[in-house]
């Protein structure tokens, strides 16, 4: 596509201090979800300005490097607009596709840090509901020269919605193995998705506005945050984990929506790691992770 080709490769570097009270604010908004190990705990343990002896929770850096754009610079989704950093698209409807996490070293609190992300690809494709345009970026969150988390995030951009409740794609039941343990049942409610939508400084109003997500954009109300689904499933990893998380990658395949619950749970154990997934009611499901664990280390 030679009209995004010199996009390919753009950068931009956000700084932010690592303050403990975000991670309290994540720690709150998730309690009870999350396993017996408190995030704010284990940022406390340490104090501002050490290395946290426990490890951090996965999906920390969500909370940070978050820009606020000025409110002319929005679309009429409460994203920041194609066209700045993102190349203005012909599609305009935004969602998370997957993801790819890898940890690399542990933050210090109470110290500042950088983002650095580049644009990776942009690639138009044909699916079952129209065309598609992939925007694949490389985030980069480096503290004092020491890369702590590499990110390979895929973005999909769809045509605009006629308001018409959209079909579930539909996905397998996921296989489990015997030797797994059950699922575990989240109930989604609007004040937890509107505090992580505080909390990561995400304007999307799919995950807030129920009249927009449903009278513009097709869905059956407001919409679960994909990152929060990955923390979920990555909090669960960890819980199961014999040592801390190397790398964690999820795929989204049906948005979790109106409220409905759903659960989380792991669907297989392999040398290294362990496989996941986030199923809706019937069985679909909504996202698939695998995370694969660094024995002996705690990040």
């Amino acid at each position: 596509m030679p009209e995004y080709a010199s996009h390919i490769g753009k950068t931009k570097t956000v700084s932010d201090i690592l303050l403990p009270n975000r991670i309290d604010h994540l720690a709150s908004t998730l309690r009870g979800l999350q396993t017996d190990r408190s995030p704010s705990a284990l940022f406390h343990a340490a104090g501002s300005g050490a290395i946290c002896p426990n490890g951090w929770p996965n999906g920390w850096h969500w909370c940070f490097f978050n820009e606020a754009p000025e409110a002319d610079a929005l679309g009429r989704d409460g994203h920041e607009a194609p066209g700045t950093f993102i190349p203005e698209l012909p599609l305009k409807r935004r969602m998370w596709a997957s993801g790819k996490l890898e940890f690399a070293a542990r933050p210090v609190a109470g110290k500042p840090a950088e983002k650095r992300t580049v644009i990776e690809a942009i690639e138009e494709k044909h699916g079952k509901t129209g065309p598609l345009i992939f925007v694949t970026l490389r985030h980069d969150v480096h503290q004092d020269g020491t890369v702590l988390v590499c990110e390979t995030q895929t973005l999909v951009y769809r045509e605009e919605a006629s308001g018409q409740k959209k079909p579930a794609q539909q996905a397998s039941i996921p296989p489990v193995s015997e030797n797994t343990k059950p699922a575990r049942e989240i109930r989604p409610d609007p004040v937890m998705l509107f505090r992580y939508s505080a909390l990561t400084l995400n304007g999307h109003r799919i995950h807030y506005d129920a009249d927009y997500a449903r009278d513009v954009e097709g869905y059956g109300g407001i919409i679960f945050h994909a990152p929060l689904t990955a923390t979920l499933l990555m909090g669960l990893a960890a819980h199961h984990a014999p040592g801390a998380l190397r790398s964690f990658e999820f795929r989204a395949l049906n948005t979790i929506e109106g409220l409905e619950p759903f659960s989380i749970g792991p669907t297989h154990h392999h040398e290294g790691g362990i496989d996941l997934a986030a199923t809706l009611p019937g069985g679909r499901v909504a996202m698939e992770a695998r995370a694969v664990f660094a024995p002996g280390k705690t990040v």
